[in-house]
């Protein structure tokens, strides 16, 4: 890499870690969040309610916090949790499966795939390749950590090409990138 790269390297997580940022990171995430348990509102249509706001926000700080949104709202992508986590949640495990959710979220990033195939593919594959596997789609939280797991590395795998290319990776990486333009 030569030196100019690092150095816009080096500007920018020095930019991402300023107060400022932090602060609509966080507000984003918030809010991701608080539009994330509302009925109907997934990844896209809540950065649809969000982009408003965002024309009186300076340009990185817009981006930094449609992302952080768009990072933690759930989308069509996970229904297919829904095959073992509500079954878990009517034995009384919904903490089990929450929890599960949670800490699958944390693997790595799938670049440049539809997010909607991948937890199919992957819970799918889960069935196949797991021993007893019989109790898939009744229950088994192997099948909410398949699920959660892949679904939540597409995010990130859509951000990539956003991010690096200009080129949305997804439709809800989109309004992150014209977004702030559009002022």
């Amino acid at each position: 890499m030569t030196p100019d790269i690092l150095q816009a390297m080096g500007d920018a997580v020095a930019t991402l870690f300023q107060w400022c940022m932090l602060s609509y990171l966080f507000l984003g995430a918030v809010i991701g969040t608080l539009l994330a348990v509302l009925p109907g509102v997934g990844g896209l249509m809540g950065l649809a309610l969000l982009l408003p706001f965002t024309f009186s926000m300076p340009a990185g700080e817009a981006i930094i916090f449609m992302i952080a949104a768009l990072a933690v709202m759930s989308t069509a992508d996970s229904m297919v949790t829904v095959l073992d986590g509500y079954p878990m949640a009517k034995r009384g495990e919904a903490g089990r499966t929450m929890g599960a959710a949670f800490t699958s979220s944390v693997p790595g990033i799938i670049p440049a795939v539809d997010p909607t195939v991948i937890p199919r593919l992957v819970y799918s594959y889960s069935t196949m390749a797991t021993r007893g596997n019989s109790s898939f789609g009744q229950g088994d939280v192997r099948g909410v950590i398949a699920s959660e797991s892949s679904n939540n590395a597409t995010v990130g795998g859509a951000l990539l090409p956003t991010v690096a290319l200009g080129v949305p990776g997804s439709a809800p990486t989109l309004p992150p990138l014209h977004g702030p333009r559009g002022r």
